[in-house]
């Protein structure tokens, strides 16, 4: 759930970052096609440019970088399973050795309780691994809180709370995560790099053969170094990957907040269950959930009658309450 980015200190770590990773990892390439169309640039200037136009792909690319990395789609379904399977015997270990440092008094076990805010809950209460990431489990964690606490669905609520809050939160909370965006993407560039990298590697390493020198790029470094380079960015972009996780949290608890703080200004809610009802939603179900009667009318433009198992457009209610009137 995000919001066109501002031109300030956030975008700027959002882009640049990122961007200059794919920018160096890019730059022989890049040097060798400029030195074939016979442009001369220079390096210093050349890289910035590059950063920033690298850096602007990643940021256009951040949903399917999020949906990659919470491994809510592109993931093999059998690989997908497995991954959830051991993310649950995980929770399930914590859990038990959280309760069992309980027991003896011991007070560690707070520390392992915490880690079970990492999960979404299920309908009774209990943390699960929904997402084969642990990524995607925090961000599930606290995207379904509010609906779980409030019965407010914060995918369609939102966009309607973030435009009511002051600029001065609004820049704290995109601070927050711009923060944890920019490691995320940092591990993606890192990670997009890799084959690139490797590629390089073994160029290098047959440039050694008279006949193989076509592959030799002059900016490159030897292909021990350049065999060096990749398992550092191998290892950088998993830790970058780790880091992101503790802001995310942050982010989470943050965004949980806000809906325990600011619900109130979501006061359109109450007119629009309204409409609902005077288009024939069950009005006892408004009373109980008035969120979920309005998001349903306004994205789906459905309702919910008394007596019906299942929701339907005001249109086709109107049209069956006038055939059975009829009938009778």
């Amino acid at each position: 759930m995000k919001f066109p980015f501002d031109f300030s200190l956030s975008l700027v770590f959002r882009l640049l970052f990122p961007g200059m990773v794919l920018a160096a990892v890019m730059w022989p390439v890049i040097a060798v096609l400029l030195s074939f169309a016979r442009v001369s640039v220079d390096a210093k200037l050349g890289l910035p440019i590059a950063a920033v136009m690298f850096g602007w792909f990643v940021v256009l690319a951040d949903q399917p970088i999020y949906i990659l990395y919470e491994g809510r789609s592109w993931w093999p379904a059998k690989y997908r399973k497995r991954a959830i399977e051991k993310l649950s015997k995980q929770l399930s270990a914590s859990s038990d050795l959280a309760d069992k440092l309980y027991a003896e008094g011991d007070p560690r076990n707070i520390e392992y309780y915490i880690r079970e805010l990492d999960f979404p809950l299920d309908k009774d209460g209990r943390p699960y691994a929904a997402s084969p990431t642990r990524l995607g489990n925090i961000v599930e964690a606290f995207e379904t809180y509010s609906n779980s606490v409030y019965g407010i669905d914060a995918i369609f609520y939102w966009p309607r709370l973030w435009i009511m809050l002051d600029k001065d939160l609004r820049n704290t909370l995109d601070e927050s995560q711009a923060v944890a965006d920019g490691a995320l993407y940092v591990s993606f560039s890192l990670l997009l790099g890799l084959p690139i990298v490797f590629a390089y590697a073994v160029g290098g390493w047959l440039s050694f053969h008279p006949g193989w020198r076509l592959f030799d790029l002059p900016d490159l470094p030897g292909p021990f170094w350049t065999s060096l380079t990749f398992i550092v960015m191998l290892l950088l972009s998993r830790a970058t990957y780790e880091l992101c996780l503790w802001q995310q949290r942050v982010y989470g608890d943050l965004f949980r907040s806000l809906f325990d703080q600011f619900q109130d200004k979501l006061a359109f809610v109450d007119n629009a269950a309204s409409i609902a009802v005077a288009l024939g939603t069950n009005r006892q179900l408004a009373l109980d959930n008035k969120f979920g009667v309005a998001a349903l009318l306004l994205r789906w433009h459905r309702i919910h009658p008394s007596g019906e198992s299942d929701t339907m457009t005001p249109e086709a209610w109107a049209e069956k309450k006038n055939g059975s009137s009829l009938l009778s």
